[in-house]
């Protein structure tokens, strides 16, 4: 910090006041407005693709059931070998 002629540190000024006062607790429409028309939007967009992710999710469980029912019958021991004992 700098030091004026008298030899002391200046004093800073008081602080500006950035923030409004509250205006209140008040229904805020343009964002209520706002928030329906995206939700309005997400639907439009996402019911058509609903049969898609149906058929997606669908094909990934079969998948899923088949892939164990291969692993499990790998797990089986093999005809006319005795299991290690």
């Amino acid at each position: 910090m700098s030091i004026d002629s008298t030899g002391s540190t200046p004093k800073l000024p008081e602080p500006l006041r950035t923030v409004s006062e509250s205006a209140g607790m008040r229904p805020d429409n343009e964002m209520h407005g706002f928030g329906l028309l995206m939700a309005g939007l997400m639907l439009v967009l996402l019911i058509p693709l609903l049969p898609i992710f149906a058929v997606i999710w669908l094909v990934s469980k079969g998948v899923a059931v088949v892939r164990r029912t291969v692993s499990d019958e790998s797990d089986e021991p093999r005809r006319g070998r005795r299991p290690a004992a």
